[in-house]
C-alpha cells in the first residue's frame, strides 16, 4: 500500500510531498504551494469548489489569507484565473453571480481610471445581448443618467442634449397618453411664456389679449392697473413756447423734452407728473430730470389746482393738456433756481440749454416699472 505524506513547513513557499510503500518513503519531491493548489482543485468538482469558497470564511482568512497578502499580483491573477476556469457557467451561474456580487462589495469603481472603467461597463452590457427584460436596462439607464448634469457645458452635457433628442423622437410616437401629459405638465413648469402661447395657439379661438383705446397723438407710454386707473404718458418735443410770467411776457423760450404723465381713474384725471429727458431717443436706461421752471414739486407732482375739475369722455381727449399746463400763467411757486425771471430771459429765441438741467437719479426705467 502506498501513502502520500505532505508537509508543509514554514518560512518557505514550498511543500515537501514523500510516497511511502510499506513503511519505507520510495519516491519525494518539492513542489510550490500553488501547483499543490491547483492540483487539489483540479480534483474537486466545481460546486464544492464554489461552496468551499463561499461559506468557508475561517478558511479564506486563516489559511489562505497570509498567503494572498505576500503573493504579486501575478500570481493571484493565476490564482483567480483557475478557479474560474473551473466553473461551468451554464450549470453553476448562481454561483458565480454570488461570487461577482461578493467582488463586487469590495470594489471601488471610483479607483479605476476613465480607460479601465470603460472597459468594464463595455464588458458588462456585451455579455447582455441576450437579456430580454428591458426593465433591468432601464434601471441601469437611469443610475447613469443620475451621475450626469444636464447644465454640464463639457461633453457630459453634450450626451445629455443627445438623449433629450432621443428622448424627443421617441416622444413624436408615444400613445402612452398619461406619460405625455405628465411630462408636458413638467416641461411647462420650465417653459417660457410665450412657448406655451405657442403650442397651445392652434387649439385656442382668435381673441385679442388686450386693446387700448385710440390713445392722444404723441403718446409714448399706456399702462392699466387693475384697479382700472389709467397711465398714459405724452411727449412734448423740446422746443422754444410763449410765456406768461407775472405781468410780463416771454417769447419763444427754449423748454426741454418733457414727458407728461396722467393718471386718469373713470373720466377723472386723478393727478399728472411732469419729466424732462435729455436723449432723442427715450429708452428705458434714459435718465429723468427735473423740470427746470415752476409749478412742479420734487416728486414730479404738478401744482395745477384746476386739473381736478375736468373731464374727460376718451383718453385721446388728454393730447390737449401738456400746451395748456406749458401756456399757463408762471410765478414763482416751487421754483428751485435763483431767479426765473432772468432764466426766461436768457432762454427767449434759443432752444433750451440740457446743461441746465437737474438729475434726479432716477431712469424711465424705475419711474414706470420698465425692465
Amino acid at each position: 500500500m502506498i501513502e502520500t505524506l505532505i508537509t508543509m513547513r514554514e518560512e518557505t513557499e514550498f511543500v515537501h510531498i514523500a510516497q511511502r510503500s510499506n513503511g519505507l518513503i520510495v519516491q519525494e519531491r518539492k513542489i510550490q504551494v500553488d501547483q499543490l493548489l491547483a492540483a487539489m482543485m483540479e480534483t474537486m468538482e466545481p460546486i464544492d469548489l464554489l461552496n468551499l469558497l463561499l461559506d468557508n470564511d475561517e478558511m479564506i482568512n486563516e489559511a489562505l489569507g497570509e498567503w494572498m497578502e505576500e503573493q504579486e499580483a501575478e500570481k493571484l491573477n493565476k490564482f483567480f484565473t483557475l478557479l474560474l476556469s473551473r466553473v461551468e457557467v451554464d450549470y453553476e451561474f448562481k454561483q458565480l453571480v454570488e461570487l461577482f456580487q461578493e467582488i463586487s462589495k469590495r470594489f471601488d469603481l471610483s479607483q479605476l481610471d476613465e480607460g479601465s472603467l470603460n472597459n468594464l461597463l463595455k464588458l458588462l452590457l456585451d455579455r447582455t445581448k441576450k437579456l430580454e427584460n428591458a426593465e433591468v436596462f432601464n434601471a441601469l439607464f437611469i443610475t447613469l443618467l443620475q451621475k450626469l448634469s444636464i447644465s454640464d457645458p463639457t461633453s457630459q452635457g453634450r450626451f445629455i442634449t443627445k438623449i433629450l433628442e432621443e428622448t424627443l423622437s421617441r416622444v413624436k410616437k408615444e400613445e402612452d397618453i398619461p406619460l405625455i401629459e405628465a411630462m408636458f405638465f413638467e416641461l411647462a413648469k420650465k417653459s417660457r411664456k410665450d412657448w406655451v402661447r405657442k403650442v397651445l395657439a392652434p387649439y385656442t379661438r382668435k381673441k385679442k389679449v388686450y386693446q387700448t383705446p385710440i390713445l392722444p397723438k404723441n403718446c409714448v407710454l399706456f399702462q392699466e392697473e387693475l384697479d382700472e386707473k389709467k397711465i398714459v404718458v405724452i411727449e412734448v418735443e423740446r422746443q422754444q413756447i410763449n410765456v406768461d410770467y407775472h405781468r410780463s411776457s416771454f417769447e419763444n423760450v427754449g423748454h426741454p423734452k418733457l414727458w407728461f404723465e396722467f393718471e386718469v381713474m373713470s373720466d377723472r384725471i386723478v393727478s399728472c407728473r411732469v419729466f424732462a429727458l435729455k436723449d432723442p431717443v427715450v429708452k428705458p436706461t434714459s435718465k429723468i430730470y427735473h423740470y427746470p421752471f415752476s409749478n412742479v414739486f420734487q416728486d414730479f407732482r404738478t401744482c395745477w389746482p384746476e386739473l381736478g375739475s375736468l373731464e374727460i369722455q376718451d383718453i385721446y381727449q388728454l393730447s390737449t393738456l401738456p400746451m395748456l399746463f406749458l401756456r399757463s400763467p408762471s410765478n414763482d411757486h416751487l421754483f428751485r433756481g435763483k431767479n426765473l425771471r432772468e432764466l426766461f430771459a436768457s432762454l427767449q429765441n434759443r432752444d433750451f440749454d440740457d446743461s441746465l438741467l437737474e438729475d434726479s437719479g432716477k431712469t424711465v426705467a424705475t419711474i414706470f416699472g420698465l425692465k
